[in-house]
């Protein structure tokens, strides 16, 4: 008569939990976003891939290049014209004027001048600071 031997079960792996990064790994998500747009905005036109990651290890984000191809498609969403495109010296980004920005800007800067003007200084002084974020 043969002997029946019984399989060993493989032991039942736990899967991982997610863990929830928190409200910290958003933060550090939006200012590599602003670096991002900030490096853009400095480079003054296409800069090849090498560069813009240079830029960004400058400023305390040593990115991959797949990290910043998704960085790029982040700061799409937020509506900035971001261009990643191949050309001879490899992938290059640029960021073009947003104008739609622009015009906002232009309209803040008229609402707070008539603020002035009607001595609603509390209200023109926000505006200024409004204004202020967002040119910064």
């Amino acid at each position: 008569m043969a002997t029946i031997t019984k399989a060993k079960a493989k032991p039942v792996r736990a899967s991982k939990p997610k863990i929830d990064r928190g409200e910290a790994s958003y933060v550090v998500q939006a200012r590599k976003m602003k670096a991002l747009i900030d490096t853009l905005k400095e480079l003054d036109g296409p800069a090849p891939e090498p560069v813009v990651l240079k830029e960004l290890a400058k400023r305390g984000f040593d990115v991959h290049p797949r990290t910043l191809a998704r960085e790029v498609d982040r700061v799409r969403e937020l509506g900035y014209s971001v261009v990643r495109e191949p050309s001879e010296q490899g992938i290059v980004y640029s960021i073009a004027a947003n104008e739609a920005l622009a015009e906002a800007i232009a309209s803040l800067e008229a609402v707070k001048k008539e603020l002035k003007k009607a001595g609603q200084g509390a209200l023109e002084k926000q505006v200024a600071s409004a204004l202020r974020a967002i040119k910064a």
